[in-house]
């Protein structure tokens, strides 16, 4: 059977990757399609004036505030189906057409069923994923034919199969549909696939990926080739309060079939996906697992020969229990190529993170595993939900926590200012969840929030006295302006610390790492330096820039010694990473950042 599986706003979607693959072993033909932008939030670092008083906040609206950016949603997020995307499901005529997303989705693109069915009248209408899986009805009512909840694969599968011979679908485990007289009936939930090396590689750059961009319809898949979203675990074995993830298990137990808390693949099948992918470009992997986490000795042997056979920067979520009772891992972790130290913690009043998001998080431990990650140059990043009101909890102590918290982190440093990251989200809280049912009242005007946030990432950066007349300024004042107040504050700190470090260094032998763009870009700060040689981890084609030997920095460090080494490379946190581990004594004082930030 021809099968046409899509999403909007989000390339990486794993969902359909994996369904299209499972398929496709069974020998249907198979083409995915990817609509929208990335990730279906604009990052942007500008905002337009009043766009918080005009910001329509419904229950689906969502805001996170990075440090240094924010997603914000898209002005044209409910956008028209594209007429390219119709000419394709025109052309091809599918005999099933799937659409998976979020519940952030769930009311928009009300009228694409309609068009759908109206230029294909023979194709079957299936939705999945979270959104459908967790609100069927709202699917159905627009004109889907079924929805499949939970785990897709042996239930589409057996739906293609039955449209196939011609069979009645209905009674197929995990479907949901529209019976007599309207009746929403839900059957059975069938037993999920225990052996996940069953499964094929998720499709990635594979025949069949098509992009729609404006209203052009490409084939090509819009995921880097570079920077490759694994998804290397099903399930996730904490029961935060705001997480979908108990909404998923609790679709088993209420029919009584037990969804385990996370299921994994073995060590080989996971490290022959990983191969695949960098044989077709991989350099870095974001493993997208809510936790990444195994038994002990699975995991150690994983990161053993993770190192051995892939050897890639790898960014995830470690569980911080799992860290406390082996302290040997998170070295394990390291060693294996982890670029980023990922911890969140929602918030830090313990009784907020205790009673209503059902997290524990020992800070003391956060706080000194921050630290460490410092040391080695690894960012830390750390996650607050912000943005509701709370019977109980007043959210101005809960916001005062925050900044207390961020204030017990390493201090910015100026050369690497990416070190620590932080971010707030403004959460949809799906209405039967566990939040809601713990004393969630209302979600703040998206304004304060904005406030907020951004109060958070200035406090982290200001001198106690700077930050209290920065806020009382900005209390009352429209907060748009704030995120690219926050750009150039941080901006003017590394500039200070540029002129800082070449009136230090002036007149003293240094190396430099990097010969181009923001060598170039950066040169004047070097002016009245001794640098000794340009130096690079790759071959260089170059001998000589600027009268200065190019040459290997392994062999340069080993006959001059720990000289101040000025990394002008766009990613100098990358560098100096690297630098720490070919010499893990060198001084971190002599370790200068002159990247671009």
């Amino acid at each position: 059977m021809k099968i046409l599986l899509y999403c909007v706003h989000d390339h990486a979607n794993a969902g359909i990757r994996s369904l299209g693959a499972w398929l496709k072993q069974h020998g249907h033909e198979v083409r995915l399609v990817f609509l929208g932008s990335v990730h279906g939030l604009r990052v942007d670092t500008s905002i337009r004036e009043n766009y918080f008083a005009e910001a329509q906040l419904t229950d689906d609206f969502t805001l996170i505030i990075h440090t240094g950016h924010i997603n914000i949603p898209e002005p044209d997020l409910d956008f028209p189906i594209p007429e390219s995307f119709l000419a394709l499901v025109n052309t091809w005529q599918p005999d099933l057409i799937g659409y998976s997303g979020r519940s952030i989705l769930n009311n928009y693109f009300k009228d694409w069923f309609p068009r759908l069915k109206k230029i294909a009248p023979m194709a079957h209408l299936t939705c999945g994923g979270y959104g459908p899986s967790l609100d069927p009805h709202i699917y159905l009512d627009r004109g889907a034919d079924s929805v499949i909840r939970g785990e897709g694969e042996n239930a589409l599968l057996s739906l293609v199969s039955a449209l196939e011979k011609g069979e009645a679908w209905q009674g197929i485990n995990n479907v949901v549909y529209r019976g007599a007289g309207g009746r929403l009936v839900y059957n059975a939930m069938g037993t999920p696939i225990r052996n996940l090396d069953s499964l094929p590689f998720p499709m990635f750059h594979d025949g069949g990926i098509y992009l729609v961009r404006g209203n052009e319809l490409l084939e090509e898949d819009p995921l880097p080739h570079g920077n490759v979203d694994v998804v290397m675990t099903r399930g996730c074995i904490g029961n935060c309060g705001y997480c979908s993830a108990v909404h998923w298990r609790s679709m088993y137990e209420n029919v009584h079939c037990k969804m385990p808390k996370y299921r994994y693949p073995s060590n080989d099948k996971l490290l022959e996906m990983l191969k695949f992918h960098k044989s077709h470009g991989a350099k870095q992997f974001y493993i997208k697992d809510d936790f990444f986490i195994r038994p002990y000795t699975v995991l150690k042997d994983f990161l053993a020969r993770y190192k051995r056979e892939i050897d890639l920067p790898f960014d995830c979520y470690p569980n911080l229990d799992l860290l406390q009772h082996h302290p040997d891992i998170l070295e394990d972790f390291y060693q294996a190529g982890m670029s980023a130290l990922n911890l969140p913690i929602q918030s830090a009043d313990d009784d907020l993170n205790r009673n209503v998001f059902n997290r524990h998080s020992d800070f003391d431990a956060i706080v000194k595993l921050a630290a460490d990650a410092a040391e080695r140059f690894i960012p830390f990043h750390t996650h607050f939900i912000d943005g509701m009101v709370f019977e109980g909890h007043d959210p101005d102590r809960l916001l005062a926590a925050n900044m207390e918290f961020l204030k017990r982190l390493p201090p910015l440093h100026p050369g690497f200012p990416a070190l620590t990251n932080f971010h707030s989200s403004y959460l949809r809280v799906h209405k039967d969840s566990p939040l809601s049912r713990k004393g969630f009242i209302q979600r703040m005007d998206v304004a304060a929030f904005f406030r907020r946030g951004m109060f958070l990432l200035f406090r982290y950066l200001m001198p106690d006295r700077e930050y209290d007349a920065f806020a009382h300024t900005w209390q009352s004042k429209s907060p748009e302006p704030l995120l690219n107040l926050f750009l150039q504050y941080r901006h003017n700190l590394h500039t200070r610390y540029m002129l800082e470090k070449a009136q230090e260094y002036a007149g003293r032998d240094i190396l430099i790492w990097g010969g181009g763009d923001v060598y170039r870009n950066r040169r004047q700060y070097l002016l009245g330096m001794k640098p000794v040689a340009i130096v690079s981890d790759i071959p260089v084609p170059q001998k000589i820039i600027d009268g200065i030997a190019v040459r290997d920095l392994k062999k340069s460090i080993e006959e001059t010694g720990y000289l101040p080494i000025f990394i002008c490379i766009r990613n100098a946190m990358a560098c100096a990473r690297k630098l720490k581990a070919m010499f893990p004594d060198y001084p971190n004082e002599l370790i200068i950042g002159y990247g671009i930030y």
